[in-house]
């Protein structure tokens, strides 16, 4: 299955990719600033911000599922 994942960089999101991985899916992540939380992991990176509308349907194009962690703290 093919996983986007939104806000990866935080703890629920960190987390999440290394579950998925273990299990065997496509990760997708979309990065804002930092990545420090997914360093050195096989996932698929994208690089932009939430609010770009363009951007996000890109992001979510063939996709099985995403979810959304991001948010502003």
């Amino acid at each position: 299955m093919k996983v986007g994942i939104t806000g990866a960089n935080g703890h629920v999101g960190a987390n999440l990719i290394r579950r998925l991985l273990k299990d065997g899916h496509h990760v997708r992540v979309l990065q804002y600033h930092y990545h420090k939380g997914f360093d050195g992991l096989e996932v698929e990176v994208m690089t932009g911000d939430v609010n770009d509308n363009g951007l996000l349907a890109k992001f979510c194009s063939g996709m099985n599922v995403v979810y959304h962690l991001a948010a502003k703290i």
